[in-house]
């Protein structure tokens, strides 16, 4: 689903404008992805419940930042045992040169009409606080002689598909892996939109190839990638 506006009115009034537009689509894959897992929904619950151990910051080395919203709340926690209705995971895309925190008001709006979801955002690479800790280990690197670029957090060559592995290693090492708990959807705004595009077609483009994807240890693909003011191409 392609949501656009060709308005040059500011970010916060675009994602607002298209924010009921993301959740009523959004709403109805919830109802269907929910009743094809087994998950009977009735004004946000659900009849069978996950325990999940959620992370809420990034201390190994190359994982994206990234925070939790859990029914319209922000975890604060850095980890926690967290029981949520099975209804699945939604990923959130900031645009260029925001973060995370962008797109908590749509995350809040739709957590809360289905506490069975939970939002996940990421601050891509060079943006928010994964900028900060990338810009940490390379400052230490650079005081070491001989330093190996290669073992730089998030090192170059900075294109689309690096960005899209980034999200895939970052939702790997969160173990939300597998059919049921891969990501159901992504979000992207702008930039985000287009790191969206690439990260569902890294995943279509392996999935075949893959023996840990048949074996159900890897990142399945979204059911649905979401668009908000992108344009997409090459």
């Amino acid at each position: 689903m392609f949501l656009s506006r060709s308005s040059s009115s500011s970010s916060s009034s675009i994602i607002s404008n298209n924010g009921m537009r993301l959740i009523y689509a959004i709403t109805r894959i919830v109802i269907k992805y929910n009743h094809c897992n087994g998950v009977r929904i009735r004004d946000g619950s659900g009849s069978k419940t996950l325990h999940r151990l959620i992370s809420t910051s990034a201390p190994r080395y190359g994982i994206l930042h990234h925070e939790w919203i859990v029914a319209g709340k922000v975890e604060k926690n850095n980890r926690l045992e967290h029981t949520t209705n099975n209804g699945g995971v939604v990923l959130f895309l900031h645009g260029l040169l925001g973060n995370g925190k962008n797109l908590r008001t749509p995350a809040k709006k739709l957590t809360e009409r289905f506490p069975s979801i939970s939002a996940l955002l990421l601050d891509l690479r060079g943006h928010g606080i994964t900028s900060i800790q990338q810009q940490q280990q390379e400052s230490s690197s650079c005081e070491e002689e001989d330093g190996d670029e290669s073992l730089l957090l998030f090192h170059p060559p900075h294109t689309m598909d690096a960005c899209a592995q980034d999200i895939v290693d970052t939702v790997q090492s969160l173990n939300l892996v597998g059919p049921l708990h891969s990501p159901m959807g992504v979000v992207g705004h702008s930039f985000g939109g287009r790191c969206a595009l690439s990260y569902t077609h890294h995943l279509l483009s392996n999935q075949s190839s893959s023996q840990q994807h048949m074996e159900g240890g890897a990142v399945h693909p979204p059911q649905n990638t979401w668009l908000l003011d992108t344009v997409p191409g090459m």
